[in-house]
């Protein structure tokens, strides 16, 4: 995960969500019946990524439940490219615990408010001018008066 962080200029936004996906009492008869006859049993299979439980009959197979649990880490950054890593994108990338989750089509945007004209560079600059040169102007008629 840190190696994964660090591929990035600044984060603007980190999300984990932990999310489970159960699958319960699924009938799959078969077309025709097993030509034997057998008392129906259980069949499971466990793993990091799924947990499958079911009975097997002649007639069908019954998906008691399937569960995949997973752990989505999604972080909204700029990311570092370019010569030195200078150049910046707005990147969004999602990581899954599971190998057996994908996320695709993810978009986004970012939203940024439009500032008010006293609070853009060229308005400061121009203050800081005027004031600027109203203290000049005064500081060096008052040298002059001396």
């Amino acid at each position: 995960m840190k190696a994964w962080i660090e591929k990035f200029k600044t984060i603007k936004t980190g999300i984990v969500i932990h999310e489970k996906t159960i699958i319960k009492e699924v009938a799959v008869p078969f077309e025709t019946k097993i030509p034997c006859d057998f008392k129906p049993f259980t069949a499971f299979k466990l793993n990091k990524d799924y947990k499958f439980y079911s009975t097997i009959a002649n007639t069908g197979l019954t998906i008691d439940s399937l569960i995949i649990p997973n752990t989505a880490s999604i972080i909204v950054g700029d990311k570092k490219s370019g010569f030195l890593g200078m150049k910046r994108d707005l990147t969004i990338e999602v990581k899954n615990s599971n190998s057996l989750m994908q996320a695709s089509n993810i978009t986004g945007y970012t939203y940024t408010p439009k500032k008010k004209f006293y609070e853009k560079t060229w308005f400061h600059l121009a203050v800081g001018g005027v004031i600027g040169g109203v203290v000049g102007i005064k500081g060096y008629k008052y040298l002059n008066n001396k």
